[in-house]
Order: C-alpha cells, then structure tokens, then sequence
C-alpha cells in the first residue's frame, strides 16, 4: 500500500502482461489490479493518459472498453534532389498521401506515406523498407515534380505514430467511466501539430470541467461508443 505523495519505484518486464508503465501506475491509482500480479491502492487526484507508441502484443493501450490506440510503424526518407523545388517550395501533401518539404539549403528534400491498411508493417519490426520507397513513395512524388526523378535517397528512419485506428485522430478529454482521467493520446502522426490547443483543452478540462477556447467535443473518448468518426483525408 502506497500513501499519497509517495514516489514509487520498480522493475518494468519487458514480458509482462501489465501493458505500459503508466498504465500500470494509471490502474494501480484507480484501484484496479494489473495483470503483473501485484495489487495496490494510491489516492490520488487525476490521472493524465499521453500516448507513447509500445510493440510486442499490438501495442494497444489496456483501457476500458476500447483498444484502438496502438503503435503503428512509419518510415521517413531524406533524398537530394539538385533540380528539386527551390527554397519557397512548401509542404506539399499529394492526393495519394505522399508528402515531401524541403530540408535545409542543399537541395535535400524529407517525405514519406502513410501505408494502405492492408500494408501495415509489423509492429515489432522498426528495419527500414526501402522498397516501400521504390514502390508506393517514389512513383507519385515523381508524377508530382517530374524533377523527382533523378533524386537520390540519402537515408531513412523507421517509427511509431501513436496510432488510433478508429478514425486516425487523437482523444482528447475525460474518460467516461473512470472518475478524473483524461486522455491526449492517438494522434496518428500529428500531435506536434496539434499539442498546443490540446494541451490548453486538457488544462482546461481538468481545472474547469469543460472545454472553454476550443470545442473539442468531436474527439472525446465517448465517439467510441457512439460509432462518430473525426475522419480526414489526408493525415501526415
């Protein structure tokens, strides 16, 4: 049994069946009982779930009545390219979900694509695919700036996008069961993007009880069960 205010410390297994640390601390705070085998209760105030992408079951997150977040791996390609687009070149997102923004001054160009659901790489794998690049990157980004054609890769890094796989965006706000925990979690690849406003929804959720400068009802966690999709076209 742990008092209030005390820190704990501990062992993580990798082979365990607890899930992520926090969610082990998350239910352990809730006063439920982990899968790990040990059991305790702490008081606490509130409980703020942030995603970070886990692999080896699905990295889905072990929360109640859903297991839709889950780490998804992405790859990254860095190419030069001497004829590519100039220095006002934009980020350019195509229609068939490649993307590409220009890096720096020397003609080096950073993009990639999101893979088709039925292509998804296994998450326990962060190898990069090349041929992903030769296949389902290039063609398009070639089509797009003819330029492309002659770019040569110079390298390239594989990830975890905190992956929702209900609707490719992010859960914002109260759990609906569990009495003050809040998610900011399953952003798909774009929660840099977004953190400023859900940082302020989420302060503003947990000191005042609602959203106040942005409505962002639309990604509560409840849209789970009521089947409400916040789908985009395109998602980087």
């Amino acid at each position: 049994m742990c008092h209030s205010g005390q820190r704990r410390r501990g062992l993580v297994r990798a082979n365990c069946r607890a899930g992520w640390c926090w969610e082990g601390a998350a239910w352990h705070s809730a006063g439920h009982q982990a899968a790990c085998g040990a059991k305790e209760e702490v008081p606490f105030p509130g409980q703020l779930m942030g995603g970070k992408s886990r692999v080896g079951d699905g990295g889905r997150i072990a929360v109640p009545t859903t297991s839709n977040i889950a780490g998804h791996g992405r790859y990254v390609y860095l190419w030069h390219c001497p004829q590519g687009p100039g220095l006002e070149a934009p980020l350019v997102a195509d229609l068939s979900g490649v993307y590409f923004r220009r890096e720096g001054l020397g003609n080096n160009y950073l993009g990639g694509c999101s893979p088709a659901e039925e292509e998804e790489p296994d998450p326990g794998n962060l190898e990069v695919d090349h041929d992903f690049f030769q296949e389902k990157v290039w063609p398009p980004l070639a089509w797009r700036v003819p330029a492309f054609e002659t770019l040569k890769v110079q390298r390239a890094w594989a990830g975890y996008y905190d992956y929702n796989t209900f609707d490719q965006n992010g859960v914002v706000g109260p759990h609906p069961l569990i009495v003050n925990m809040y998610f900011a979690t399953g952003f798909s690849g774009h929660g840099l993007q977004q953190a400023p406003a859900v940082g302020r929804a989420v302060a503003e959720m947990v000191l005042e009880g609602h959203f106040q400068t942005i409505n962002l009802s639309p990604f509560l966690f409840t849209r789970f069960y009521l089947g409400e999709k916040a789908l985009e076209h395109c998602i980087l």
